[in-house]
């Protein structure tokens, strides 16, 4: 049997050996806040969680309340650009009816338009047409008018000249009878009496020729005006309103991609309610970053470094296999928060400490990376930063 004494030796050196090997890796491997490495170390001066996001976010998907799914129109792994559909939703139908209906009452405004301008423009024609017929009378009159004013006055000089040579003659050598000045007299005012009848029916037919022209001007005003009214009484304005409204229900009734990405999760299903919660995830953007959670007293660490280009990044998750690690790179001084904040991630070991303060450092994949990082949107991986020489 073996001595008691040597198997209680045994057992103080074991332990002595475990507890030196435990502090010589401490000192190698672990970054405890607040502890500085010398930087030709090649150790990292950082470890800290984080989770692989894409550079635009995850974005998620939301219906309006009171609707139901019909289909959705995308697959996981899809790539949208913006504006693409993805969900279509049951109010779909009866919003593109709507639309239809409207376009119908549309229509038919409009037809009642063109009717209301074509019977205005046969009413101005008629008016035209009726304005320019007088207008070929009343000039006729107004010359027959002018012709007869003409000859009266021609009359009256011819019936004044005889009177003149009547009253002219000596009566001394001459006889003239009362009766033939008293006819020459009488036809001096017969002449004058007919002249000044004449030039006032002149007068007076200009003056109708004018009142008619004005008579013809106020029945284009009036029909004018009653095309006007006609036209107002046809809703059509807030009809083409309506439908800019139903076409924009119409669009709502189909969710479409805010920004172009990749579809990394359905949730909904056909048939499901809208309102309640997201139906599904969008990837935005074409690449991955890795958002880590770096102890507030290590990030000084961090910016010590001559160039953030010499920070290398590495990435590690047991998902993602234990022979793969992903490479990055801190992409300016604008990638490396400026605001302390408790921890949003906690790691999976219950010994994982709930409560850090921590500073965001956005870590920017490269392609490589990025494109087993995009399989796994969310994963929770550990960060380790480490400065080049």
């Amino acid at each position: 049997m073996r001595s008691p004494v040597l198997l209680t030796l045994l057992g103080i050196a074991l332990l002595g050996g475990g507890f030196l090997s435990g502090l010589f890796l401490k000192d190698k491997f672990l970054s405890p806040p607040g502890k500085t490495i010398p930087p030709w170390s090649k150790l990292p001066v950082a470890s800290s969680l984080g989770k692989l996001m894409p550079t635009g976010g995850l974005v998620a998907i939301v219906g309006p309340s009171g609707d139901h799914i019909e289909k959705i129109e995308v697959h996981a792994g899809q790539f949208v650009n913006a504006g693409d559909a993805l969900v279509k939703l049951a109010s779909h139908r009866d919003r593109s009816e709507d639309v239809a209906l409207i376009d119908i009452h549309v229509e038919e405004a409009e037809g009642q338009r063109t009717a209301i301008t074509a019977a205005h423009a046969a009413k101005l024609a008629q008016i035209n047409q009726e304005d320019k017929a007088l207008d070929v009378t009343r000039e006729t009159e107004t010359k027959a008018q002018a012709l007869k004013v003409a000859f009266l006055g021609e009359q009256l000089a011819t019936a004044k000249r005889r009177q003149d040579r009547i009253e002219g003659l000596d009566k001394t050598k001459v006889e003239i009878g009362a009766q033939e000045t008293d006819q020459v007299a009488l036809a001096v005012a017969q002449a004058k009496s007919e002249l000044d009848a004449a030039n006032g029916a002149l007068a007076a037919a200009e003056e109708k020729k004018a009142l008619q022209k004005q008579a013809a001007q106020v029945q284009r005003d009036s029909a004018k005006a009653e095309m006007k009214l006609a036209q107002l009484r046809v809703p059509i304005e807030s009809l083409k309103k309506n439908r800019a409204l139903a076409k924009q229900r119409e669009a709502r009734s189909t969710l479409t991609a805010p920004v172009a990405g990749t579809v990394v999760q359905i949730v909904g299903n056909a048939g499901d309610p809208t309102g309640t919660g997201p139906i599904l995830y969008l990837a935005a953007g074409t690449g991955m970053v890795v958002v880590a959670e770096v102890y507030a007293t290590d990030i000084q660490k961090i910016r010590a470094a001559k160039s953030l280009d010499k920070v290398k990044v590495e990435v590690t998750g047991q998902a993602l296999g234990k022979d793969i690690t992903l490479t990055g790179k801190i992409a300016g001084e604008d990638a490396i928060g400026r605001s302390v904040a408790r921890n949003g991630i906690t790691g999976f070991s219950p010994r994982s400490d709930s409560d850090r303060r921590v500073v965001e450092v956005r870590v920017q994949l490269d392609t490589d990376s990025t494109l087993i990082a995009s399989k796994f949107v969310g994963l929770e991986v550990e960060v380790k930063f480490t400065i080049l020489e």
